[in-house]
């Protein structure tokens, strides 16, 4: 087990030297470095070699030799190279491994000018890459070219294939990491952040409870509805909190959770920003906001149940 992790730096990020480029981080002692540490390397072809069988360690080595110079950007230039070769290589290969009987995946046109040429081929290491894999150039495309009476060697041509892919893997979710986290600072502008605090836990099935913060501060439709959580007032642990399921479970008596007559808190999900900083009810910052209508139901509702 290796102490080192690789990242990667956001597509949009200010220097343009480090744009996409992979830094690598020790979980024990914090420190960050941009070149890959022997040790990581080493445990990842380890990684690999007992992961793609079909091939040996040293041509393991082979494949994902020109990858570490491509990704290796000393400038701008070879940052914009790096990002450009990345997204083709990657969908290059991700079609070629979910079709590898389609010929159309398997032969790329050398149309002058076309994506592929100005961002693969012309560029040096992204297109060693393509070699390394089994591709051969012909007059008008570059083509893997697989033998129907070698089975044997068309699944080690194949198997490089998707070792290349899973080390371009890594950088293909950071960047869609990096852009849906730009989407959101984009659509949560204005808003103040220590609204959108990370949801608590369920302490019973350490399940998230989703407070209904990014719902009505984002105003985002897709964003998951606030939920009612339940807090222990009697124990120690003022922090015992339960999910509507757990809770559920606990009164209906399915399952023996927390002590049998502890006393709840049920607190309801935010659902207006005038309530946010206090979660009872009837609460606000100003006070009872029980003439509203919504206060009114809350009122009337904790009469009747005592709740």
């Amino acid at each position: 087990m290796s102490n080192w992790e690789e990242h990667f730096c956001a597509d949009e990020a200010k220097d343009a030297r480090t744009r996409g480029k992979a830094y690598y981080a020790n979980k024990e002692t914090k420190e960050t470095r941009w070149d890959e540490p022997e040790s990581f390397r080493t445990f990842r072809l380890d990684v690999d070699a007992g992961i793609f069988t079909e091939i040996g360690r040293d041509a393991i080595g082979e494949v994902v030799k020109p990858l570490r110079f491509l990704m290796r950007c000393e400038s701008a230039r070879d940052a914009k190279a790096w990002m450009n070769a990345r997204d083709v290589l990657y969908k290059i290969l991700k079609n070629i491994s979910e079709h590898p009987n389609e010929g159309k995946y398997r032969r790329l046109n050398k149309k002058a000018g076309g994506s592929f040429v100005e961002k693969v081929w012309s560029v040096r290491f992204a297109r060693e890459c393509l070699v390394a894999c089994g591709f051969t150039e012909t007059a008008d495309a570059v083509e893997l070219i697989l033998d129907t009476q070698r089975p044997e060697m068309n699944a080690k041509t194949l198997t490089k294939c998707r070792v290349l892919l899973s080390r371009l893997e890594p950088a293909i979710k950071a960047r869609d990491a990096h852009v849906r986290l730009a989407q959101e600072d984009d659509s949560s502008s204005g808003v103040n952040r220590r609204h959108l605090a990370p949801n608590k836990k369920c302490s019973h099935c350490s399940n998230e409870i989703e407070s209904g913060a990014r719902r009505l501060w984002t105003t985002d439709p897709f964003a998951p509805k606030g939920q009612y959580s339940f807090k222990c007032s009697q124990c120690v642990d003022k922090d015992y909190i339960l999910c509507e399921t757990c809770w559920d479970k606990k009164i209906e008596n399915r399952e023996p959770i927390h002590v049998e007559h502890a006393r709840f808190e049920h607190v309801p999900p935010i659902e207006s920003r005038h309530n946010t900083s206090t979660r009872g009810f009837g609460r606000g910052p100003w006070g009872n906001f029980a003439a509203s209508s919504v206060g009114n139901a809350r009122e009337r509702l904790r009469q009747r149940t005592g709740l």
